[in-house]
């Protein structure tokens, strides 16, 4: 039976899990920590091409990303966060990677292998292709170009209808209202001091979550930095709890 709801926005990493049913779910664990393994080479790869073959910091960038305790630290527990990190990397590696169009083909699978662990892993397919037309439109002469944008307006188009439907999915407005920072962690919640003024139910996702930025700017500014400020390491959640113990 497939998840519903809230569950519905992790179907891959539940599909994840269920590779392990019958082995055992220590076994998701230690393959988590195996992938996050993988996760550094790959990255040393990418930053290794993308620096032009500068080793200093392709190997910078990876010591960073194994010694980052919050992110290692996920590793052996059944959260998205684990998987999530490492195909994220394998997407960045993939795309970087991209000379042909089997490799373009095995970045876009990995793209959207990532938007089905987590809702907000859109986000970089979204990203993907915007640099792909990017990429694109610098390499083809100037009489071509011209195709581009017709091609770009689609992908626009294509991507504001994806992002809708995803958006539609999750109760953010909801969430933005109670001012959740981490979910099912009430205590860090934020609470506004004056009356939100909150969109139409009937708007589209996207206009919802833009007339509510809109509308509550100071509000969504501190909710935003409260979330940034707890997901940035272990500094940040001591300051987040002097700031509600106050």
């Amino acid at each position: 039976m497939l998840p519903t709801g809230h569950c519905a926005q992790y179907v891959g990493y539940t599909f994840f899990l269920s590779l392990f049913l019958k082995t055992g779910l220590l076994w998701a664990a230690l393959t988590q920590i195996f992938l996050s393994g993988v996760a550094a080479c790959a990255l040393y790869a990418t930053v290794w091409r993308l620096s032009y073959g500068h080793w200093p910091t392709a190997s910078l960038a990876t010591l960073l990303f194994v010694g980052w305790l919050e992110i290692q630290a996920f590793n052996p527990f059944l959260l998205t966060e684990s998987l999530f990190t490492t195909l994220l990397i394998f997407s960045l590696w993939a795309v970087v990677c991209v000379r042909n169009w089997g490799r373009a083909f095995l970045a876009l699978g990995l793209l959207l292998l990532t938007a089905c662990i987590r809702p907000n892993g859109f986000i970089a397919l979204g990203a993907a292709t915007l640099m792909s037309f990017i990429w694109l439109y610098r390499r083809l002469p100037s009489s071509a170009r011209c195709v581009v944008w017709p091609a770009c307006l689609a992908a626009i188009v294509g991507l504001w209808f994806v992002f809708n439907q995803r958006l539609g999915a999750l109760p953010l407005i909801e969430y933005y209202r109670k001012g959740i920072i981490l979910f099912e962690y009430g205590n860090t919640s934020l609470q506004s001091n004056r009356p939100l003024v909150l969109p139409v139910a009937t708007q589209p996702a996207l206009e919802q979550l833009t007339t509510f930025i809109w509308s509550n700017p100071r509000y969504f500014g501190q909710l935003i930095a409260h979330k940034a400020l707890y997901f940035m390491g272990f500094p940040g959640h001591g300051i987040l709890c002097c700031t509600r113990l106050s």
